[in-house]
């Protein structure tokens, strides 16, 4: 499943990808898409099969969307 996370600022992205590339997730950084709220404007997008709980222990963020057909779909 692909995911995109969003972040309170620029360093906690930096961190989160860290996270996941040293669990093996293949992510990038890029920018924030602008329909999306965030305080920062980067974000981090992968895939991953484990559980979006886990996903948004990995370290902080703000929002953890779903990607779908194209959409973002926010994941509670």
């Amino acid at each position: 499943m692909e995911y995109l996370a969003t972040f309170p600022n620029q360093m906690q992205a930096i961190e989160y990808a860290r996270a996941l590339g040293l669990r093996g997730i293949p992510n990038r950084m890029m920018p924030r898409p602008r329909m999306l709220e965030a305080s920062c404007g980067t974000a981090v997008r992968f895939t991953s099969l484990q559980a979006p709980e886990i996903l948004q222990k990995i370290a902080p963020v703000k929002s953890l969307y779903r990607i779908e057909d194209g959409k973002y779909l926010p994941v509670e």
